[in-house]
């Protein structure tokens, strides 16, 4: 490269510094020189990349915890919503869509009791056995534990 011959120090004259002009080829060569490889620059856009997406999802947990009183409800009376919405549409043909609506949550309400007493009634029929279990179980460990390999 030309250009840097004027900068080499002519007769110890110091006393101004020399002005270098670059042509046009000149400085496409150094843009190519310092320029960096294709792959580091994927790299960097895609780690930059990775960071936004994980900001955003620590925003967005960050806000769902702090909003998980409502939140919860919510998202429940969507789903719920959702999956009963086939039968309020088949009961809307005959009644009000609000009738509907109420009906079907009225049927879920009972299903969700139903199945409160179907669980509770299988727990209570185990009680009579249940004190025995926990002992057996406790002298089954302690046999398998005592054993040397």
């Amino acid at each position: 490269m030309d250009f840097l011959k004027h900068l080499r120090k002519k007769d110890s004259d110091t006393a101004e510094p020399a002005h270098v002009q670059i042509g046009s080829d000149e400085v496409g060569q150094l843009s190519s020189t310092f320029a960096p490889p294709g792959w580091l620059w994927n790299l960097g856009r895609t780690s930059w990349l990775l960071v936004g997406v994980f900001v955003l999802m620590a925003a967005l947990v960050w806000v769902l915890g702090t909003t998980a009183t409502i939140v919860g409800p919510v998202v429940v009376a969507m789903i719920v919503a959702t999956v009963s919405m086939p039968v309020v549409e088949a009961l809307s043909r005959h009644m009000p869509r609000a009738a509907a609506a109420g009906i079907v949550l009225l049927l879920l309400a009972a299903l969700a009791v139903f199945v409160v007493v179907i669980v509770i009634g299988g727990i209570t029929s185990q009680r009579s056995s249940a004190p025995r279990v926990p002992s057996r179980a406790s002298s089954r460990t302690y046999r398998t534990s005592s054993r040397r390999w």
